[in-house]
C-alpha cells in the first residue's frame, strides 16, 4: 500500500465504493407502523363535554351526537341523510313500508325530495303506480338542479 492514497477522507482502495455504487444501499428503514384495529379506535372511550359537563363517550356516540348536531343547527343534509340511514339501521325508524302518521307523511327513501313533492302535488298521497313514478322521474330528471343532483349522487339514488 501506498501512503499517499491513504489518510483523511481516503480510505484505502479496497474499501473505496465501486463506480455507480452507493454508500446505502438498501436505504434507511422505513419506520414500523404499529396495525391498528379501527374496532378499538371506534370503542374507544373519549372526554367529551355534554351539557356543561364531561362525560366518557366512545368515538360512535360522539360521531352520532355531531351529526344530530348538523342537521339541527346547521341544516346539513348529509348529517340529515347519515342520520336517517343510521335510524333505519337500528330499526329506530320504519324502513321501506308505507310511513302514515296521522296528518304526516314520511319521504320514502328511495326518492329524492324534488321527486316526491312533485308526485305529492301531481298524485297526492302515495301509494304511486309504477306509471306514476316513472313519469315523475323523467320530469325530476330533466328539471332539477345542479344541488338537487349532488345529493341524489351523495344518497347513491339510482336516477342519478
Amino acid at each position: 500500500m501506498s501512503g499517499k492514497n491513504v489518510g483523511y477522507s481516503r480510505p484505502p482502495e479496497q474499501h473505496r465504493f465501486k463506480k455507480g455504487q452507493s454508500g446505502n444501499p438498501r436505504g434507511r428503514p422505513r419506520k414500523s407502523r404499529g396495525a391498528i384495529d379501527p374496532l378499538n379506535v371506534l370503542d374507544a372511550e373519549h372526554k367529551a363535554r355534554v351539557s356543561g359537563k364531561i362525560k366518557q363517550l366512545s368515538s360512535g356516540e360522539i360521531k352520532l351526537r355531531k351529526q344530530v348536531q348538523l342537521a339541527l343547527e346547521k341544516k346539513d343534509i348529509r348529517a340529515i341523510l347519515y342520520l336517517i340511514a343510521q335510524f333505519e339501521k337500528y330499526d329506530l325508524i320504519a324502513g321501506e313500508q308505507q310511513r302514515h302518521l296521522d296528518n304526516v307523511i314520511l319521504i320514502p327513501s328511495d326518492l329524492p325530495d324534488g321527486m316526491f313533492s312533485l308526485l305529492q302535488k301531481t298524485y297526492g298521497h302515495p301509494p304511486w303506480s309504477e306509471e306514476e313514478r316513472e313519469w315523475a322521474k323523467r320530469v325530476y330528471l330533466r328539471n332539477r338542479t345542479e344541488r338537487q343532483r349532488r345529493d341524489d349522487e351523495f344518497i347513491g339514488w339510482p336516477g342519478s
